[in-house]
């Protein structure tokens, strides 16, 4: 049985690359696949489809330090991080 599966991750290297040997895998056994990220990182996950979708890494950075005046990309405080999820 041959299944649909749908990657979902924010577009960053960190988060995507573990998910693409599973995606790779999946292809590889016959699953329709595909990534629900930004299609800025469309190269990353490439040749799997990207359903593009959401902000790009630097404006999510950006938006919690305009809403939180904290570097979400520096700052791991649990209120930066609860923040930025």
């Amino acid at each position: 049985m041959h299944m649909r599966i749908l990657f979902s991750s924010t577009p960053a290297h960190g988060h995507l690359l573990p998910l693409v040997p599973l995606e790779r895998a999946a292809r590889r056994a016959g699953h329709v696949t595909a990534f629900l990220t930004h299609g800025s990182v469309a190269d990353v996950v490439a040749p799997a489809e990207v359903l593009s979708a959401g902000a790009t890494l630097g404006e999510a950075l950006a938006e919690v330090q305009r809403r939180t005046g904290a570097d979400a990309s520096t700052d791991m405080s649990p209120s930066t991080r609860a923040e930025s999820t």
